[in-house]
């Protein structure tokens, strides 16, 4: 979803608009998007879980993909030094001061429902 090169208004704003209403936990959104992300190049599987106490309702699970995993190892050791590598440049820091912005541009809204 990011585009190398953008702003930090760019990021902020995007994140603004994808937690949409104010939220209580919106970095749980973007948890969400990393995720499916995952899901959707088949890293991860997502199981569904339907529970039923009082209500029906559906949770997931999610698994490494055994098949798309089998070298695992070596890609955590490689990731591992590639995000030591990215958390000390200055990017890094930008991109996470605009998430965060993002995220309190949310809880800063002002009530207007008079």
């Amino acid at each position: 979803m990011l585009i190398v090169g953008t702003t930090n208004s760019d990021v902020s704003s995007i994140l603004y608009k994808l937690v949409g209403d104010p939220c209580t936990v919106p970095w749980s959104v973007v948890v969400d998007v990393a995720k499916q992300s995952l899901v959707n190049k088949e890293i991860l599987l997502k199981e569904e879980i339907t529970k039923k106490v009082v209500v029906s309702y559906t949770t997931y699970k999610y698994h490494l993909n055994p098949v798309k995993n089998m070298d695992l190892g070596n890609k955590v050791l490689e990731m591992d030094n590639k995000m030591k590598e990215f958390s000390q440049k200055d990017f890094y820091k930008l991109l996470v001061k605009s998430i965060n912005s993002g995220i309190n541009a949310q809880v800063e809204k002002s009530d207007t429902s008079d």
